[in-house]
């Protein structure tokens, strides 16, 4: 587990217990997306793509100061799950991760999309969240 975060069994169990408890709500998911296998290192050496999925752990599993989890549920997908956050609190914190990766991330630096998504405001399952944070 180079990344040193939870997985996607991990994901599962986290987003349904917050899903059950109302003092977790609004809940925000942001998904982190990279581009064409370049998070996992397809094609690098594996030291490479060992130590850009460490720094990917590093900067989305960091303290940030709110009630979130960091998950990664692929070799390229990640999940941040944020309690009692809306949608102009999760923008804040795509901002902030975005200006983080490319502090810590090592070159050559993978590209990545992210999106939001907001329970239940948006959508009330896991597959609609993110779905609608992929868009």
């Amino acid at each position: 587990m180079p990344t040193g975060l939870p997985n996607r069994l991990c994901f599962e169990e986290s987003f349904a217990a917050a899903l059950a408890d109302p003092t977790c709500q609004p809940l925000a998911f942001i998904v982190l997306d990279f581009d064409d296998g370049e998070a996992s290192g397809a094609g690098e050496r594996p030291r490479a793509r060992d130590a850009t999925l460490k720094a990917i752990g590093a900067v989305l599993g960091g303290d940030s100061g709110d009630k979130s989890t960091a998950f990664r549920l692929g070799s390229d997908e990640f999940v941040v799950l944020i309690a009692n956050c809306d949608t102009t609190a999760a923008q804040y914190r795509v901002d902030a991760l975005t200006k983080a990766l490319a502090q810590k991330l090592p070159e050559p630096q993978p590209t990545a999309s992210m999106g939001i998504a907001v329970y239940p405001d948006d959508a009330v399952s896991a597959d609609d969240l993110r779905h609608k944070a992929d868009l």
